[in-house]
């Protein structure tokens, strides 16, 4: 992945880097139960989870493993988070988390598709996926809204908080300007 600061805009979003001054700001949005339930973000999330959380991102990003973005509408006050991590092989894993006070106005959606669209262009990535637990029908809608699609393979199991969580796999392979899909 390229190191420079990225920027991405998409349909009513702004993605951007996170910065130091975000740290209140990825308190309010990720210290709240569905974020706790749904993702492997640590609970209770305070300013000394925040920045522990920051530091791992920058480190993930200067590694070439994972690029996390804050999401925005106008590049200013975050709403949330979408993120893509363990790119190889033209694949990488997408995920986004929205604050409670933002959800339920399309931010999820844009800034999925934003993100795939850059890093389709910027990384040459062709098949995205993502990894939900069953019951979280509210992800489900954002992946069926994304054209993400279950991918029929086995549940994935991996270890968040102490505990196993099993999780559905969803992959899109985006179309290409000329309309095929992505090779």
């Amino acid at each position: 992945m390229d190191p420079s600061p990225v920027r991405v805009r998409g349909d009513g979003v702004v993605l951007r880097e996170w910065t130091d001054a975000d740290l209140p700001a990825l308190v309010e949005l990720f210290d709240e139960p569905e974020i706790a339930a749904w993702t492997p973000i640590e609970s209770p999330f305070d300013a000394a989870a925040a920045a522990r959380y920051l530091g791992r991102a920058r480190v993930r990003r200067a590694e070439g493993r994972a690029l996390q973005l804050a999401v925005t509408t106008d590049g200013g006050a975050p709403r949330g988070e979408v993120l893509l991590f363990d790119p190889a092989g033209g694949t990488a894993e997408l995920g986004y988390a929205i604050g409670a006070a933002h959800r339920r106005r399309g931010l999820a959606r844009a800034a999925v598709l934003a993100l795939v669209d850059h890093a389709a262009t910027a990384f040459g990535l062709t098949t995205f996926v993502l990894r939900i637990p069953p019951a979280n029908t509210a992800s489900h809608a954002v992946a069926r809204a994304c054209g993400f699609a279950p991918a029929g393979v086995p549940l994935v199991t991996r270890a968040a908080k102490g505990r196993r969580v099993r999780l559905e796999t969803w992959s899109l392979t985006p179309a290409r300007s000329d309309g095929s899909a992505a090779r």
